[in-house]
């Protein structure tokens, strides 16, 4: 186990950066990497954020303990503490909140189409609630051809 390179305790945040070919790592404890603004959690975020208290419902994880870098211990903790967890997120996504995964060579045009379809899908949806008729027959538009565009490919 690394030790935190500050203060000794249980190193939860293991950084490496390379600068001109020299690679350096970095290890260091939840409140620690906090403190030096690396991460937005552990005992130094706690104390700033206004949510305090925060309890997973389904396993009892608190927000203290999170913040102590203990792991999340169920998939409600992620829709307890998403406030905490989003910034988070999106940096390790590059930007997205959405983990788009690994996709196989073989199955990257399903795969890529069935997101294209959904997220027009939302926009389409978006549109039609905001009475948005005009915009919503140009999604609807580029629903059919992005079939068709598929249909044949697969040909």
């Amino acid at each position: 186990m690394e030790q935190c390179e500050r203060c000794g305790a249980q190193a939860v945040v293991h950084q490496t950066t390379i600068l001109n070919g020299l690679k350096q790592e970095n290890h260091l404890c939840a409140n620690c990497a906090s403190e030096l603004g690396i991460i937005k959690i552990g005992p130094a975020f706690i104390k700033k954020n206004h949510n305090r208290g925060l309890r997973c419902e389904q396993c009892g994880l608190t927000q203290r303990e999170l913040g102590n870098g203990k792991l999340l211990g169920c998939s409600s903790c992620y829709k307890t503490f998403w406030n905490l967890l989003k910034d988070i997120i999106q940096r390790a996504q590059g930007g997205s909140l959405q983990h788009d995964g690994w996709i196989p060579n073989n199955a990257s045009q399903i795969i890529n189409k069935k997101r294209e379809q959904d997220r027009l899908k939302r926009r389409l949806s978006e549109a039609v609630n905001k009475e948005l008729y005009e915009e919503a027959a140009g999604i609807r538009d580029e629903l059919k051809d992005l079939e068709k565009k598929y249909n044949k490919k697969s040909d």
